[in-house]
């Protein structure tokens, strides 16, 4: 699934098993194969994999088209200009009035930001982390993403 899955993404059929006994070298290549690089996704570059063999198809030879989820073209603002305006720039969760209070969020997030509060659930986003399990989580499509001014400006999504 590519795009803002695994809920609102677009099933993409790429012929392709990526399988290993280490989480994080299965999700490097996985990442790369659907055009990521290392220095792009947090957890990858943060995580010292080591050698990773890949048996079979070369990443190279697999040509997989797909779209970005939303919160990775904010990396893609130049560092200079998240350092002076940083806090102008995010994406963040936000709870639609059709949420059907089924708590998927409430239990999905890992940092537990989301809270009842006078019978709706709310985000906490001082404790948010932005890693948007609530969104990608739920089935009702009750949780959008809300974008800053300047990340409208600077992120033109494709």
């Amino acid at each position: 699934m590519d795009g803002d899955g695994p809920v609102n993404g677009r099933v993409i059929n790429a012929n392709v098993i990526v399988a290993g006994e280490n989480p994080f070298a299965v999700d490097t290549v996985t990442a790369r194969i659907l055009g990521f690089k290392d220095e792009k996704i947090d957890y990858i570059k943060k995580e010292k994999t080591g050698k990773i063999e890949v048996l079979g198809e070369k990443i190279e030879s697999i040509n997989i088209k797909t779209i970005k989820p939303k919160n990775f073209y904010i990396k893609l603002i130049p560092q200079f200009v998240a350092d002076i305006f940083g806090k102008l720039i995010w994406i963040r969760p936000e709870i639609l009035e059709n949420c059907t209070k089924c708590e998927r969020c409430l239990k999905n997030c890992p940092v537990n930001a989301i809270y009842y509060k006078k019978g709706k659930l709310k985000i906490d986003y001082s404790k948010c982390i932005k890693c948007l399990c609530c969104y990608e989580g739920c089935t009702y499509e009750a949780i959008g993403l809300k974008e800053s001014l300047l990340t409208k400006i600077f992120i033109k999504r494709r």
